[in-house]
Formats: structure tokens, sequence, C-alpha cells
């Protein structure tokens, strides 16, 4: 019979990293052959979703469809009448622990709470997380033998280095800087911003710096760049977009004060665009500690020597980089893995590897 698998989430199409990794991985799970579906409940334990929604060829469904579902999977909330069912649920902990701490921490959202409770409950059988750093972390919360690693994963097809590019035009530089990552509690990117430009002042004048992903509504970001702006340093400085692909394309390098494997990076390197990552990244062989501004601009330094002297051969080892590890059919194998022990669980205690 065929796995039948509903992930409960918010439908928010290129505001949310939470909602593309959905979308991977529900297109992961159907190249395994399972009826994997998208169910929008929105956010805060309102029914707010909707259905019909589309996007990438996935569809959202009615809530009442987990009914039948052998398995669930909570990436936001459930509906009171589906969690009474208690099917077997599985919780994807989309975040850094660190950053979910601190959502606690700040009064914002209590979820280091929110899954204490859910490990206390008998019908969540597993806890999944895309970072296998993160694994002893969320350990102390959950208990270990319910905590599994599912493979980052990216559409390689939909990533690629082939396709349309997007033109910097009169905000272009030599190099074309990208920057989109988001502003979180544990992490942001003030720092890596401030590398780069130490980099342009030293090495590069006509470099400029492009940011995605901006908060529109932090009128602080709009000073911060407008006052970046007027010193010469700064091309393009949008919100979120939806032809990513199309600009990473086109960047001769992504900037990161990451070191685990965040959206940003998986598809940079899916597209070819090279990564200087934060200290330790295992993807990208430059990389430096953000905080270091001055190791951080020489790691940029080193990345653009190597775009000059090699960019078609740079730009294919970042392509195979991606290919080797983060393909949806990897994570599709796993959680195939994981759901199936979230079904026989109770009945057999087995145990899976994490």
């Amino acid at each position: 019979m065929t796995l039948k698998i509903a992930h409960f989430a918010a439908f928010s199409p290129v505001f949310s990293g939470q909602f593309a990794t959905v979308i991977d991985l529900i297109k992961a799970e159907r190249l395994q052959g399972c009826d994997a579906q998208f169910i929008d409940f929105g956010k805060g334990g309102k029914p707010q979703g909707k259905e019909g929604l589309t996007y990438q060829g996935i569809e959202t469904i009615s809530p009442s469809w987990a009914v039948q579902a052998d398995v669930i999977v909570r990436h936001t909330v459930i509906p009171k009448e589906i969690e009474s069912l208690k099917r077997p649920t599985i919780m994807a902990l989309h975040g850094r622990p660190e950053n979910s701490f601190m959502l606690e921490y700040l009064d914002r959202i209590p979820v280091y709470s929110l899954i204490q409770q859910a490990s206390q409950l008998g019908h969540y059988k597993a806890f999944i997380t895309f970072w296998k750093e993160f694994v002893p972390n969320w350990s102390l919360l959950v208990d270990r033998g319910k905590i599994f690693h599912v493979p980052a994963m990216v559409d390689l097809e939909r990533f690629s280095p082939n396709g349309p590019k997007f033109s910097f035009g009169s905000k272009g530089g030599n190099p074309n800087i990208l920057i989109f990552d988001n502003w979180r509690e544990d992490t942001t990117p003030y720092n890596v911003i401030h590398a780069a430009i130490r980099f342009i002042k030293n090495r590069v004048s006509a470099g400029k710096i492009h940011l995605f992903g901006l908060h529109s509504d932090k009128k602080i970001l709009d000073k911060y760049m407008g006052f970046l702006a007027e010193q010469g340093f700064i091309g393009h400085a949008w919100s979120f977009v939806d032809f990513v692909q199309e600009i990473l394309r086109s960047a001769d390098m992504l900037v990161t004060p990451h070191v685990i494997a965040t959206r940003v990076i998986r598809e940079s390197l899916a597209c070819g665009c090279p990564v200087v990552a934060g200290g330790g990244c295992p993807y990208t062989p430059y990389r430096a500690d953000p905080r270091n501004e001055a190791d951080f601009a020489r790691a940029m330094e080193k990345c653009w020597f190597d775009v000059l002297c090699k960019k078609d051969d740079l730009r294919e080892q970042s392509r195979k980089t991606a290919e080797e590890q983060f393909s949806l059919k990897a994570a599709g194998e796993k959680m195939i893995q994981i759901c199936e022990f979230a079904m026989q669980e109770k009945r057999t205690g087995i145990r899976l590897h994490a």
C-alpha cells in the first residue's frame, strides 16, 4: 500500500525558508512513491489555511485528508480535531536550537516549551532535524531515541546552473557579492556585510554587495542600507523574491555567516555559485569566523582569486557538492525509514539510528 503522509505547514511562498523546505520534502517523498500532501493550516493554532493553493506543482488540500494518513508531519500547528485522533506524528524541528531558545527567552514564541510538551505525548513518535550537528542539542529536550536527522535537501532541477540569469544592470559591480540571509535572533549577516565592505575597500573597489530577503517593516534596516548605499557599497537591496535561482546564477559569490547547510548555502551551490561561509563549514573551502572581519575578508579574497582564475571549474565543483550532499533522493529515503519507525515504534519498540 502507498504510504500516506500529511504535512501540516503554513503556505507562504517566497517569504519562508521553512515553506521551501516543506515543498522539497514533499517532492522527495513523492519521488519515493509516497502520497505526500500539503495541508495549509496557518500559524498560531487558528484554522487560517486554504485549499487549492499551488506552488511548484504541489496543491494544498483539506485537513480532513489527514484522517486517512498513515503519518502526520507537524511543521507548524495541527487542528485539534486531527490532534485528538493521536495518529503517529513526526515533529519537524526547523529552527536552530539557539534561535529556538532565544525566541522563548525573548518572550516571543515558546518553542522550547512546545517541543517539550509534544515529547511527552505518546503519539509524537519522532522529531526530525535537517542538521545532524543539532541532534545532541535536541536530545536534551527529547528522548535521544526519537531524534532523527533528515539530510538537508534542495530541488536540483529547479536550482541549477542552467536557465535565465538576473541582470544586475547599472547597480552591478565587479564582483557581485550576494547576501540572502535572514536577520534572526541568533545570527545576522551584519558582520559579513562589514567583512565584504573591508574586502571591497582593500581589493575590489568596483565590487557591489546585493542584499535580498530584507524585512520591509524594519526601519533600522532601511536606514542602515541607505547609509551603506550612500557610501557606494550597496547595489540591490530588496525584500523577498521568487527568482532566487536567477540571481544565484549571476552572482560571483554568496557570503553567509552560517556553517550548517542552510537554504542559501544549498541553493547557491546547486546553482553553481561559490560560497564563503562561517568557519568550519564543510561545504566550501572558503570559510572563516564571520566575527573576524579581516579573516572573513581574506576568505572572500581567496574565493575571488579562484573565480578570476578558474570560474567554470569553480562553478562546476559547487554544483557537484550540491549533487553529492543535498539530493531529494537521500531525504526521501530517510523520511520513509522514519515514517515506518513512527508507525511501528509503539507496537515493536523498534529503534532506528539517527
